[in-house]
């Protein structure tokens, strides 16, 4: 699922998703369900109105997010730490299981979000226009989630 397959159904997340979308990608990974778009349009609606996210999906609460689309799917995991992570002091940190790293193009975005392993391998990227530029990404911080 990429942002720009919500063009036509929330603008929100085409425009601005990145990162809400590498939340559902991480959560993809332990309640062992691929969500369809009407789950995430689910999962938009309903952390909004619980303040975790702004309407132009800016990520407030990540932690509380990932618990309720872990709640949502009656999975019994739990997200219990985030760290946030200069690129220079990431050094392959073994206390976290997922990683979201922010990026940036020069002259083409100066803030992009994608799902990264700890040796910042890239797993998921949600711009399928970005992604053709990977080469060219400027790593600047990392979140860091410990989930249980």
């Amino acid at each position: 699922m990429k942002q720009n397959d919500f063009k036509e159904l929330k603008q929100e997340i085409a425009k601005s998703g990145c990162y809400f979308l590498s939340l559902c990608k991480i959560a993809e990974k332990y309640i062992n369900y691929e969500l369809k778009y009407q789950d995430v349009l689910e999962i938009y609606y309903n952390i909004i109105k619980k303040d975790f996210m702004l309407h132009n999906c800016f990520i407030v609460e990540p932690v509380l997010i990932l618990n309720f689309i872990f709640k949502m799917f009656g999975v019994n995991k739990k997200c219990v730490f985030i760290k946030i992570f200069d690129k220079a002091n990431f050094n392959n940190p073994t206390d976290f299981t997922d990683f979201i790293a922010k990026v940036s193009i020069k002259n083409i975005t100066p803030s992009h979000f994608l799902v990264v392993d700890k040796n910042l391998k890239i797993i998921y990227d949600p711009d399928k226009n970005l992604e053709k530029q990977q080469d060219k990404y400027i790593f600047s911080t990392i979140r860091a989630f410990n989930i249980k």
